[in-house]
């Protein structure tokens, strides 16, 4: 495995590991019921900059991934 791949994997993992802790951060934050906006934008974009980058080296390796066929209703 190239050290680049190994790296991406290694950013998923952390996500991954994270992913407890960040909803607990998150439970306190609960204004009138309803999540926190700034949490949920923070988390959003360190999902979707991972996302990219694992999109990407997909791309890079020749192995398009259609993901609106999953998004569709």
């Amino acid at each position: 495995m190239i050290e680049k791949d190994r790296v991406l994997l290694k950013r998923l993992a952390m996500v991954n590991q994270m992913m407890g802790e960040l909803v607990i951060k998150m439970l306190p934050n609960v204004e009138g019921g309803q999540l926190n906006a700034a949490d949920l934008r923070a988390v959003g974009r360190e999902f979707a900059v991972l996302a990219t980058d694992m999109l990407r080296r997909a791309d890079e390796l020749g192995h398009v991934i259609d993901m609106t066929a999953e998004l569709e209703p």
